[in-house]
């Protein structure tokens, strides 16, 4: 109940900045890992083998999650990405899904065995811990929504079965056209 009324004070809060503020480009103040705080500067590399500095992703909302596969409520809460990720793609919003698993062929492992995972956004790996450090991610699963400016907006702990719900998907559009 209270993740939804901070939600829905986010929306407001968006909403009357909106219409009374044009935001910069590139996230200006302090770098870290809080709400308020510009995201630090990481490059996330995904199963795919394609590098992403987080900085090349400004313009973007960014959807970035920590997870594990050993994590039963990280796994569970996938299929609500996936679908808000179907909802979102091709629009100014790009999904990020940092394994805290030790190795590559873990997470690959783990999706061969589970043929109802069916997840089209990308996964990546987190060599030596780094990612999840520069955001102080040490409990799994967490969820960073940073904004196109590449200011962390939200920083949500634990997971959550309603990605996909129109009000969130709603809120993520509405940060895209910020």
């Amino acid at each position: 109940m209270r993740k939804n009324v901070i939600l829905w004070v986010g929306i407001f809060a968006l909403l009357i900045l909106g219409s009374e503020a044009s935001f910069a480009q590139d996230c200006k103040g302090k770098i870290g890992f809080e709400e308020g705080n510009c995201a630090p500067e990481v490059t996330i590399t995904t199963l795919s083998g394609r590098k992403v500095q987080l900085s090349d992703l400004r313009g973007k909302v960014v959807f970035l999650n920590f997870w594990a596969t050993w994590c039963q409520p990280c796994v569970a809460e996938m299929p609500t990405m996936e679908r808000a990720y179907q909802q979102l793609k091709g629009k100014k919003f790009e999904m990020l899904a940092v394994s805290l698993d030790d190795t590559e062929e873990k997470i690959r492992s783990f999706f061969s065995k589970d043929q109802q995972l069916d997840i089209h956004f990308d996964l990546a790996t987190n060599p030596n811990m780094t990612i999840s450090q520069a955001f102080g991610s040490e409990k799994v699963p967490e969820t960073f929504v940073i904004d196109k400016t590449g200011r962390i907006r939200d920083k949500i702990l634990g997971f959550r079965f309603e990605w996909y719900e129109s009000l969130i998907v709603h809120y993520f559009q509405l940060l895209m056209k910020e």
